[in-house]
């Protein structure tokens, strides 16, 4: 895996762990709908992970837009954007590389019932009960998500707020999340000093970013870019799906800065890979599709 060359120095905007990818009509979010996408409404949770360090991250409704015919909600998660709707039901989510729409909660399920089962993963519901919440009552619901053995997690989401809790673990890594603090529609959950998003990214720049490889998905090389905020060790790895170890390299001492690594999957059958970054004792991942 060659070619690790510096492209350049600046500042660190955003970072954090894990995927996920307009003006109008307002989105659902009346009580009991499935989820609130109002516009301002922020979300902080708390990552507990051995053996690395602990960190935040934290979602926020900065929009809205109008994809073919259909109303999202644009919904930041640290430097990431993705595209969201929901009904009285489920929460919806467009997908911009092939232009679908699925489905990524349906609280109408049963316990045993499965959510989007594809070749990449594996998820159904272990649990459901219900919560009260601003006097209101709201539907729980309990997802455990497997990618093909070689992770898993298992996440606790409650209608009109979603995900507040969870856990799971990659290669190495186990971690806890929890929702600290929210703002739904005004209605304060949690610790109302950490509602502040400008404080909690400033923490967040402290850590390092780790971008999605382009092009992807890509045949038969990709570019996996990253920034480091501080000179120290970086290790990249990449997985299959059965979480064998593919590929290694170690740079001893990078300096800060913005980095590019070139992955050559010539001699590597089409699927899915992911590609993990430690730096010094945090650590990102991401998932890569090769396709020939």
């Amino acid at each position: 895996m060659a070619n690790f060359n510096q492209k350049f120095q600046h500042k660190i905007i955003s970072l954090i762990f894990f995927l996920f990818l307009f003006p109008l009509v307002k989105i659902n979010s009346q009580s009991g709908g499935a989820q609130s996408l109002e516009m301002a409404n922020k979300w902080i949770y708390f990552h507990y992970a051995t053996p690395i360090n602990n960190y935040y991250t934290y979602k926020e409704i900065v929009g809205d837009t109008v994809i073919n015919s259909i109303q999202y909600a644009i919904v930041k998660q640290n430097e990431s954007y993705s595209y969201q709707r929901a009904d009285s039901d489920k929460v919806y989510y467009y997908n911009p590389q092939d232009s679908t729409e699925n489905i990524s909660l349906n609280y109408s399920l049963n316990i045993g019932d499965t959510i989007n089962p594809n070749p990449e993963n594996f998820s159904y519901v272990t649990n459901k009960s219900t919560t009260n919440i601003w006097g209101k009552t709201l539907r729980k619901i309990c997802i455990y998500t497997s990618y093909y053995f070689f992770s898993s997690s298992t996440n606790w989401y409650t209608e009109w707020i979603g995900l507040t809790s969870g856990e799971g673990h990659i290669p190495g890594i186990a971690y806890t999340v929890t929702l600290l603090a929210a703002n739904i529609e005004n209605n304060i959950y949690g610790d109302t000093t950490l509602l502040d998003i400008n404080s909690k990214e400033n923490e967040i720049l402290s850590d390092f970013k780790l971008y999605q490889n382009y092009p992807n998905p890509f045949n038969p090389n990709t570019i996996i870019s990253f920034e480091v905020p501080t000179s120290g060790n970086v290790s990249i790895k990449i997985y299959d799906l059965l979480g064998r170890l593919l590929e290694m390299e170690n740079y001893n001492y990078a300096t800060a800065g913005r980095y590019e690594v070139n992955f050559d999957g010539t001699h590597y059958s089409s699927g899915l890979y992911i590609y993990i970054i430690e730096f010094e004792d945090r650590i990102q991942s991401r998932k890569m599709l090769l396709l020939k």
